[in-house]
C-alpha cells in the first residue's frame, strides 16, 4: 500500500503523544535543566498542544485546547528552549530512521 504524506500527517494528527513520547520530551527537559511541578499542562502536553497547533494549520491557542483534551486556559503559554525542541527533534529523527530501516529490513 502506498502511503503519502497526508495520510501521515492525518496519522500524527490522530496519535501526536504515540509518535513523540512524553517520557522522551521529559528527558530532554530534564536534560536542559527544567524543572516543573505535576500539573495538568506539563513539557510534553504543552509540546504535543504546539504540534496539534502546527498540524491543524496555526489553529487559535482555545481551539488547540480543545484539540488537546486540555481543561485549562488558553492564556497559559509554556515557554521552552530551542534546545529542547532540537533534542526532542534529534530523537524522534533516530527513531523514524531506525524505523523506516527495520520496516525496509535494511
Amino acid at each position: 500500500m502506498l502511503f503519502t504524506i497526508v495520510d501521515a500527517l492525518q496519522s500524527i494528527k490522530g496519535n501526536v503523544a504515540q509518535c513523540l513520547s512524553g517520557d522522551a520530551i521529559h528527558r530532554a527537559c530534564r536534560d536542559e535543566g527544567y524543572q516543573w511541578r505535576e500539573r495538568e499542562l506539563n513539557p510534553a502536553k504543552s509540546i504535543h498542544a504546539f504540534l496539534l497547533q502546527v498540524l491543524h494549520g496555526n489553529t487559535a491557542r482555545a481551539h488547540t485546547i480543545r484539540l488537546a483534551g486540555l481543561s485549562c486556559s488558553a492564556r497559559v503559554v509554556k515557554k521552552l528552549s530551542r534546545a529542547v525542541f532540537a533534542m526532542i527533534s534529534g530523537a524522534t529523527e533516530r527513531e523514524l530512521t531506525s524505523s523506516l530501516a527495520t520496516n525496509r529490513g535494511l
